[in-house]
């Protein structure tokens, strides 16, 4: 039976129309992706303030990190808050609530490296003007490729990027590498100066910490890749990395 053109254009329109739900759901994400957004230039404002008062010893900036933070708390109870309010009101569903469920925990990782920067700023005051046992060279590295992680995984979230959320996994041996180096430096030289004074072992220890809290900084940096990439594939970030680094052995084998 021959469907006359004006109805079958009218069911066509009708299928590509969003419902009313649809539409208000779309509205909605826009709305809570602005405020992902905010929450994410609020934890790079904190990142880029926490090495300006590392590498510039200043106490009075390590102390607007501290006061920043609560901004950024209150921004990812709101924002959890609404997620809750459009799960409730909406009632979404499949790719809907998946979205829901991971922008939460995306906003919990933020938050948790907004933390990162709070410890990073409390070493720096505990620091204080002491000259340093070496130059800080490894720990701005490791946090400039952090921050850019953090940066990185919020734009695959945002754009939607699974590749992005995957290049995000070989940063993140760097800031491992650049760890692991600076624990070594610090023991060496501990050993070799034979370092006895409380002063000079605290800020070995410091030193070690900042960097640990940088290597932290990273893997919430992953985390946040592996919502994303969770968000729009359905997958398991780890499972798919896995799977494509074995199979040419089992096509060798």
């Amino acid at each position: 039976m021959k469907i006359p053109f004006q109805k079958f254009r009218s069911l066509m329109n009708k299928e590509q129309t969003p419902s009313a739900e649809e539409f208000l759901f779309s509205e909605d994400r826009k709305r809570l992706l602005k405020m992902l957004h905010e929450m994410g230039m609020a934890v790079d404002l904190s990142l880029d303030l926490v090495m300006q008062a590392l590498e510039e010893r200043n106490i009075e900036t390590a102390h607007q990190v501290i006061l920043q933070d609560v901004q950024i708390d209150n921004l990812e109870l709101e924002l959890e808050r609404q997620c809750l309010h459009v799960m409730a009101l909406r009632r979404p569903v499949r790719d809907s609530l998946r979205f829901l469920i991971s922008l939460i925990k995306v906003a919990g990782d933020l938050e948790r490296t907004g933390d990162q920067a709070v410890n990073i700023a409390e070493k720096v005051i505990l620091l204080g003007d002491t000259p340093l046992l070496k130059p800080l060279e490894d720990i701005p590295k490791m946090g400039k490729i952090a921050q850019e992680m953090t940066r990185f995984a919020l734009q695959s979230f945002e754009t939607e990027d699974p590749r992005l959320a995957m290049e995000i996994y070989a940063m993140d041996d760097r800031v491992d590498d650049l760890y692991a180096k600076i624990f070594e430096d610090v023991l060496l030289l501990i050993s070799r100066r034979g370092l006895s004074s409380r002063t000079d072992l605290e800020q070995a220890m410091n030193l070690v910490l900042i960097a640990r809290y940088l290597e932290r900084m990273g893997d919430q940096a992953v985390n946040m890749a592996r919502r994303s990439y969770f968000m729009v594939t359905g997958k398991i970030l780890d499972q798919e990395l896995e799977a494509s680094q074995s199979a040419p052995s089992n096509l060798q084998g």
